[in-house]
């Protein structure tokens, strides 16, 4: 079971430059304690099952495991929390209505079409951020 820790954010990209470029935009925001990368999904599934993410940046196109496969394994590793799969939000330049349509079906909420703005970043994360901590409380 992954330890709690809500001031976690993870981000899940094979690009290095986008990783850095959402990285900065996560520091900025000044929510989290913790910010990690992963460049591929199976490095990312090894974290997730280890820590608890608050925000989980996902791109779906990656070599290996992609980003489909990594939500199917968080969703089997948090059956009993329904409410776990809408901390992740889909950061990808491939967001046609087939792959939106099948993210929707593992109950993916939240996209990001790249390339986006920092304010846009920002818009999404904060409100998945607040409702949330607000659950928490």
């Amino acid at each position: 079971m992954a330890e709690k820790d809500n001031d976690r954010a993870i981000i899940i990209d094979d690009e290095e430059s986008v990783c850095e470029t959402l990285e900065l935009f996560l520091s900025n925001m000044g929510f989290f304690e913790e910010i990690v990368i992963c460049q591929d999904g199976h490095e990312a599934l090894k974290k997730l099952t280890t820590h608890d993410y608050s925000i989980i940046l996902l791109d779906l196109s990656m070599p290996g495991i992609d980003g489909f496969e990594v939500v199917n394994k968080l969703k089997e590793e948090h059956k009993t929390d329904e409410n776990f799969v809408q901390r992740v939000i889909i950061v990808s330049g491939g967001l046609g209505i087939d792959n939106i349509e099948k993210a929707k079906s593992l109950g993916v909420k939240h996209f990001l079409a790249k390339p986006f703005d920092q304010k846009e970043f920002r818009g999404k994360v904060q409100k998945i951020y607040t409702i949330l901590k607000a659950r928490m409380s």
